[in-house]
């Protein structure tokens, strides 16, 4: 066809609108849209119950922490401590019998559950100048009682542990992303029946009744964690995997 300069055609006809796609095979209900806490009663929907061998439930992707469920189970619950408090994606995995996977889309779980005082200390005035009194604050009156720890407190909740440390001062004066500055928190665990290194890295200090197994590095521009592994008295170990959060009250 072969229009002549300045004319035009216009085409009329029925749009075909592309077929609305169907209900996934697997499908995990249930899930607040809220925070939750304590234990939640989910549910599932499967297309074909029967085709499946083994139900799992994935939170954060992590199949090697997969929950296990019944195959014919059409609700479950679930503790959301075992989760720990943030946030999260929750999905369903099936092991059909043919030996295929079934992957549900996956769905935002926000947890926030209240954390349980655990254990608290005091610093007792003779204890203030840190490991064997090593520790003196610098002449600059910027510092003040940053390095004066009064108190260490420790919180459950769940799989979070959360330690509050209370300074007789806290500052941010020179604008730190983590909200504190002038001091440096080095956090040390001893994993109860777990061999670990009696030498504190980089502190030069020990003590016979401590083996610390992981460690911690916490200042106002960033988190550096440490193993026992490959730790030495001079150098910090490898990072460790896993979450650490931290932030200031001044």
């Amino acid at each position: 066809m072969a229009l002549a300069p300045e004319s035009y055609l216009l085409v009329k006809g029925a749009r075909r609108l592309a077929p609305a796609p169907g209900a996934p095979p697997l499908e995990l209900t249930g899930v607040p849209a809220g925070a939750a806490k304590g234990m939640l009663a989910l549910g599932l929907e499967l297309a074909e119950p029967g085709a499946v061998a083994e139900l799992s439930l994935l939170a954060d992707d992590n199949y090697g922490r997969r929950i296990r469920l019944e195959p014919g189970a059409k609700r479950f619950p679930l503790d959301t401590a075992a989760l720990g408090n943030g946030a999260h994606t929750v999905a369903l995995l099936a092991a059909t019998k043919s030996g295929g996977h079934l992957l549900s889309p996956a769905v935002p779980l926000k947890v926030r559950n209240p954390y349980e005082l655990l254990a608290k200390a005091m610093v007792p005035p003779e204890q203030t100048g840190g490991l064997a009194r090593k520790v003196h604050a610098p002449a600059d009156p910027s510092y003040g009682g940053q390095l004066s720890l009064e108190s260490v407190a420790a919180y459950t909740s769940g799989r979070d542990l959360q330690l509050r440390l209370r300074l007789d001062q806290v500052s941010d004066d020179w604008n730190p992303p983590h909200g504190y500055d002038h001091v440096y928190f080095n956090v040390l665990f001893d994993f109860p029946g777990q061999p670990g290194r009696r030498f504190f890295p980089k502190l030069g200090y020990s003590r016979p009744d401590f083996e610390f197994n992981a460690g911690f590095l916490l200042y106002g521009w960033g988190i550096r964690s440490f193993g026992a592994e490959d730790s030495t008295p001079e150098a910090y170990g490898a990072p460790l995997l896993g979450d650490v959060t931290d932030q200031a009250d001044p």
